[in-house]
């Protein structure tokens, strides 16, 4: 390896609490110290939606890559591909794609984002998921209908005219929230915790407390810090109107606020 692997960042997150935007700073390290891939498809290499080949392959890229040049590929990892289960017949006592992230990023910056405010972040969530969930039916889930992660200032007008032309239906419902919950539960029980006790630098940000100029010093190269600005424009679509039964659902998801998302730290407005 040409250069020490506590300067490379590792970033893993929830979807839908701000991955993208602070990928974008440490990616901008991978640039120096690391390899990234083509800008349309560099940011999740673990999303089938990005890359429809198995993990197994997806692992073997990664490996060769540093085996064979000495450098990491830069990704985002989300705790929902972290959680997916491997079948690795050199390594049997591997269960989860966790199990081999531990061993490959052993002695890398770790980088653990969360979003403080849960209820913002499970709307989100849940708005984003009910899209895909339609758009697949028509084979429509892709870019160029459903941008989740906004780069430029039309896609928000791209994305409401999606919802209109597809007649997009809003309901929260319990699968919306068991999927949500069984993604914390893994974040936190299982990759935070783990993260307590390693012995080199693990950065815990809380996405509403991130600055540019603190992001900044942590992530980007100082040759290029002083030109360096976030290609991301956060989307100001209001998402509640949307739904049909907002008052319920959120004084159902306050009743489980206390037993399952504020030992964790989070909190809601």
């Amino acid at each position: 390896m040409i250069y020490d692997k506590a300067d490379v960042s590792v970033l893993i997150s929830m979807p839908r609490a701000g991955s993208h935007y602070i990928g974008d700073y440490v990616r901008q390290g991978y640039r120096k110290h690391g390899m990234v891939g083509p800008e349309i498809k560099s940011s999740e290499f673990f999303s089938p939606e990005t890359y429809d080949q198995s993990y197994l392959k997806k692992i073997k890229l990664f490996e060769d890559v540093r085996d064979t040049f000495g450098l990491d590929m830069f990704s985002i990892f989300h705790s929902i591909q972290l959680y997916r289960h491997v079948n690795m017949p050199s390594k049997p006592h591997y269960t989860y794609l966790f199990d081999w992230f531990k061993d490959f990023y052993h002695g890398y910056r770790i980088v653990l984002l969360r979003r403080r405010n849960i209820w913002k972040h499970f709307v989100s969530f849940t708005f984003h998921n009910i899209i895909a969930e339609q758009l697949k039916k028509y084979g429509k889930e892709d870019g160029q209908h459903h941008s989740w992660h906004f780069m430029s200032a039309t896609d928000d007008d791209v994305l409401k005219s999606t919802i209109q032309e597809y007649n997009i239906k809003f309901k929260f419902d319990d699968r919306h929230l068991e999927f949500f919950l069984m993604q914390i539960r893994f974040f936190n029980e299982h990759i935070a915790s783990y993260y307590k006790t390693y012995n080199t630098t693990v950065y815990n940000l809380w996405l509403e407390e991130c600055t540019h100029e603190e992001l900044l010093n942590m992530f980007v190269p100082e040759k290029i810090k002083d030109t360096y600005k976030s290609p991301f424009i956060p989307s100001k679509i209001k998402y509640l109107p949307y739904f049909e039964n907002t008052t319920l659902f959120k004084a159902k998801f306050m009743k489980l606020y206390e037993s399952q998302f504020k030992p964790y730290g989070y909190l809601v407005d």
